[in-house]
């Protein structure tokens, strides 16, 4: 009876460890099912790609994915990585290890190394990344891309898919534009003001910047939020001589993306220190 108690004893205790360790958190602050099912997303991902499974690779993208800086349904993101299964001599591998970082409870940033190329020429190492967002409780790709391709995209002054909040410096393209707007002051009297905005060709997805897994500027506690579809910026522009008939025409600029301090702004997130460069 004692032995019968005793194995009852254990297994309760198991379960419970079992239970617990799910929801244990790592020095990042990322809780073990999380990463676990992200791991598991990103095995089904490459493994469907290799095997052609398009059933298994639809599955894990966003109905909507800024994929390598362009905005595409998950079904185009599919047809894509389709292509890849069609030609034998193709290789596609992740290699080495993964790193996440917690943006917030539901949008974890995935950074890893992918092996691609042929088999009959050569194959390349790209610096990857995904974001997966929680969506109706499972995580799914809402952006990918890589550095070789985010390199392509700014040497042909084009805007990648990912950015970051203040103190990151960065650099975007899109068309200038002059708005007037509703300024409602503190004792709720309201004006018209002139705002300058860049419209973006694409939209772009804007991430707080992440220092030794927190988050880097300390003025930015409520950076914690990522913000998804940016197609508007509005630009802080000290000195508007340079920016003079540039109206209506594409530019491009430098400043510190940040997120407006009142709801008095047009745009889910400005641009300070802003300078033009063409």
């Amino acid at each position: 009876m004692k032995n019968v108690f005793l194995s009852l004893f254990l297994l309760n205790l198991y379960t419970i460890l079992m239970a617990q360790s799910k929801y244990e958190t790592d020095e990042k602050g990322i809780k073990r099912q999380d990463k676990l099912a992200i791991e598991e997303a990103l095995s089904k991902w490459d493994n469907g790609i290799n095997e052609g499974d398009e059933a298994s690779i639809k599955s894990l993208y966003a109905d909507k994915v800024l994929y390598f800086g362009t905005q595409k349904t998950k079904e185009e993101c599919v047809a894509d990585k389709m292509k890849i299964s069609q030609i034998p001599e193709l290789v596609h591998s992740l290699s080495g290890e993964v790193t996440y970082t917690k943006i917030n409870d539901d949008c974890i940033l995935t950074n890893f190394v992918k092996r691609f190329g042929s088999n009959n020429k050569s194959i390349q190492n790209y610096g990857t990344y995904m974001l997966f967002e929680r969506i109706n409780g499972s995580w799914k790709v809402a952006v990918e891309s890589d550095a070789i391709k985010d390199k392509e995209l700014l040497g042909q002054h084009k805007n990648p898919s990912l950015y970051y909040l203040d103190p990151a410096t960065s650099t975007i393209t899109g068309i200038y534009k002059k708005q007037n707007q509703t300024y409602t002051s503190k004792s709720g009297k309201q004006s018209e003001i002139e705002v300058y905005v860049l419209e973006l060709e694409q939209p772009i997805q804007v991430l707080p910047t992440i220092s030794g897994g927190k988050v880097a500027d300390s003025a930015a506690k409520n950076f914690d939020i990522a913000v998804s579809q940016v197609k508007e910026i509005e630009l802080m522009i000290s000195d508007t001589k340079p920016f003079h008939n540039k109206e209506g025409k594409t530019i491009t600029v430098k400043g510190k993306l940040a997120l407006p301090p009142n709801k008095n702004y047009s745009t889910k997130v400005i641009l300070n220190d802003v300078v033009l460069l063409k």
